[in-house]
């Protein structure tokens, strides 16, 4: 993934250098308890896009950093790095 510092907002959006593994990756996200949106929800058309929405500002730092782990771990399962 690719983020860029948002400068300000309360989420950031994340370019997915791999769109191909996104909804699967959310799915395993969803499953470890970390819901993210994908680009496609906020396209008019609902057309795929690269990107993921993800909301920071309800969560303490040990939160996101849990979230984060959470989400590097389903993206090598998805990959299929792990079992």
């Amino acid at each position: 993934v690719r983020v860029e510092d948002p400068h300000e907002g309360l989420s950031l959006w994340v370019n997915v250098r791999e769109p191909q593994l996104l909804d699967a990756w959310a799915d395993r996200c969803a499953s470890k308890g970390v819901v993210f949106y994908t680009g496609q929800l906020y396209e008019f058309h609902h057309q795929p896009l690269p990107f993921v929405c993800m909301g920071f500002a309800a969560h303490d730092l040990e939160e996101q950093n849990q979230a984060c782990e959470r989400m590097a771990e389903a993206l090598k399962e998805v990959r299929g790095k792990r079992p």
